[in-house]
């Protein structure tokens, strides 16, 4: 089989999530004899170079006449069988895929690597929050603009309208779970849903049963400093509720953005104690040490950090704020699901949890005997059935 991997941006070996699933799959296919291609717009240094990568001739403007026309020859020359977009989010790609590919054999097949209310639901945050944040007035005024319900039924109205036209233009459109499957169809208002699938992502990290791992009395948070979606801000008022009464755990914020200096600020300010902004560092590092994994996002389409860090027997908790959150996480069995946003009831499970070594040790075994159904092995046959139906 022949397959060509679009994404938006090049693969490196510091890659984001969507490039690193591309990336391990795209791997994994090649090991497995298909011949494996990627093709992106922008193109940046620390190229990697396991893989076949190549450009688009025009990256200002994805749906253009040039790049249209550069991606129709690339398929007829490589005989590609199947066109693996992932960039669904962008109908602007999603039209250029589908336009260069008439008169050729392949198949569009485009993934959506985040919620269907993702860009809804990413700007939830009570008044309170809002105020407290620390933001410029200017990203406050915008944020209780996004808040209002007129803003919300308009952008569910315009997401519904671009799924509904991605599914129209692909042989087939791919969800992170099956839980999304209702908000997609609904918001895109499609009864035939045939087309539709629900393919968790795999773990694609290094780690392996017999790894020792040196367990500290550590928390960790692992995530971009993004207010919006990933909300760092409810970590810190968690922490702050906790730390004096567990003085001998420490917790870890691993990586960056543009909170980060509010939050430094915010630390010094209030004199929170044993929490330590790493910035952008080796993930894998904190999860050989700690004990506990914290999630306080509003927004999630099915979060590797929390797969990843399971594997090695970090016990995850966070909000009931989307839809894959039960297929990560079984609460009271491989970690904690909070309700959203209760910030009082997620300090009260942390502490607990922090305090209950019987608890803790049994969530972790049982968190990374979970993760067993995400390895690759199990995924990538998910993928090829559904490449199969295709051709």
């Amino acid at each position: 089989m022949k397959i060509l991997i679009v994404t938006a941006l090049n693969i490196t070996p510091f890659c984001g999530g969507i490039e690193r699933f591309a990336l391990e799959l795209g791997k994994r296919f090649s090991f497995e004899g298909h011949n494996v291609k990627f093709i992106s717009f922008k193109e940046r240094k620390d190229v990697e170079k396991e893989i076949q990568q190549c450009y688009f001739p025009k990256s200002s403007k994805y749906d253009c006449a040039e790049n249209e026309r550069f991606l129709h020859s690339f398929i007829l020359e490589n005989e590609v069988d199947v066109l693996f977009n992932q960039q669904a989010d962008s109908l602007d790609i999603v039209r250029l895929c589908d336009a260069a590919r008439k008169e050729t054999k392949a198949k569009l097949v485009s993934v959506f690597h985040f919620d269907p209310m993702h860009y809804v639901d990413i700007y939830r945050a009570s008044f309170s929050d809002i105020f407290s944040a620390g933001l410029s007035i200017g990203e406050t005024i915008n944020l209780l603009f996004h808040n209002m319900s007129l803003f919300r039924k308009i952008q569910i109205k315009k997401c519904g309208s671009r799924y509904s036209k991605v599914y129209e233009l692909s042989d087939a459109v791919v969800l992170l779970s099956e839980k999304a499957k209702p908000a997609f169809l609904s918001m895109a208002s499609i009864e035939d849903a045939s087309k539709l699938y629900a393919i968790s992502n795999p773990i694609t990290n290094r780690h392996t049963k017999n790894q020792e791992c040196t367990k500290d009395n550590l928390v960790v948070f692992v995530g971009r400093l993004n207010f919006l979606q990933k909300r760092p801000d409810l970590l810190l008022k968690v922490w702050e509720r906790i730390y004096e009464n567990n003085p001998s755990w420490r917790c870890a914020v691993v990586g960056n953005g543009e909170y980060y200096e509010i939050m430094q600020k915010k630390i010094r300010k209030n004199s929170v104690k044993n929490i330590e902004l790493v910035g952008f560092a080796d993930s894998e590092d904190y999860y050989k040490k700690a004990k506990i994994l914290c999630m306080t996002s509003n927004s999630e389409g099915f979060p590797l950090v929390i797969t990843e860090a399971s594997s090695y027997g970090v016990v995850p908790i966070a909000f009931d704020s989307f839809n894959a959150v039960s297929d990560v996480i079984k609460d009271e069995e491989t970690g904690l699901i909070v309700p959203a946003f209760d910030v009082d009831t997620y300090a009260v499970k942390l502490h607990s949890l922090m305090n209950d070594n019987g608890k803790l040790s049994r969530l972790s075994n049982a968190a990374t005997i979970y993760t067993e159904k995400f390895n690759m092995d199990r995924i990538v046959l998910n993928w090829y059935e559904l490449f199969e139906s295709l051709l």
